[in-house]
């Protein structure tokens, strides 16, 4: 276990055990009953995804709050980094205000193309992978999670464009189980009808290459 101070920027070694000095961007809705709480936290490098599990029954964070993360232990998921906290980990609040590299961010632009894998998902109930054929590589056989995710890319930026779960239905204008009861071909017509060459106003995060929808509205002069 670590306990000099690394930045987020310098994480690169899946399984080291690290500390570090963050502030909590955000917060999402736990993805699974073992986890507590799960979001993004920065400091002045960068940003990462952390987890906590709900059996190492640690301080729970609060968004805006900084704090002093002792034994956090770097992981990945979907090939991006994350930092997971366990048993082993102490969270303490501090003082100061940890500055933070970056945070919510608005782009205009129209979409350009759908990213295949769009659309009905699976993921797995402990780590939120997306799952292949039902099978979690790390958690093998599991009863799948339901999701809807849609990917793009647009016309202004470089990045891919991920909305997940509800945002995704208030995207499309269509629930979960409506979306399951579609066949593979006919959803992604729907998609391609709702979404290509639309202009958008997007508000979220980025995180790693990806830039993750936390709200958006459609343009004003834009047919549905």
């Amino acid at each position: 276990m670590a306990d000099d101070v690394r930045n987020i920027s310098d994480l690169n070694k899946k399984g080291e055990w690290v500390s570090l000095e963050i502030k909590v961007l955000k917060l999402w809705e736990p993805t699974s009953d073992s986890i507590s709480q799960s979001g993004v936290v920065a400091d002045d490098t960068g940003e990462i995804k952390f987890v906590s599990w709900k059996k190492s029954k640690l301080l729970e964070v609060e968004e805006g709050r900084s704090y002093l993360i002792n034994s956090a232990i770097v992981d990945t998921w979907n090939g991006n980094k994350q930092i997971n906290f366990n048993a082993r980990t102490k969270i303490t609040p501090i003082g100061k205000n940890v500055k933070s590299s970056s945070g919510s961010w608005d782009i205009e632009g129209t979409i350009k193309n759908i990213i295949p894998k769009s659309g009905y998902i699976h993921r797995c109930p402990e780590c939120n992978r997306v799952l292949v054929n039902d099978h979690c590589p790390v958690h093998v056989d599991v009863k799948p999670k339901e999701d809807i995710r849609v990917k793009w890319s647009m016309d202004s930026d470089s990045r891919i464009f991920i909305a997940n779960g509800k945002i995704a239905e208030k995207l499309l204008g269509i629930k979960i189980e409506n979306a399951k009861k579609m066949e593979e071909e006919d959803l992604n017509c729907l998609i391609q009808v709702k979404l290509i060459s639309k202009k958008y106003s997007f508000k979220g995060r980025e995180f790693e290459n990806n830039f993750i929808i936390e709200d958006f509205e459609q343009v004003e002069g834009q047919d549905d």
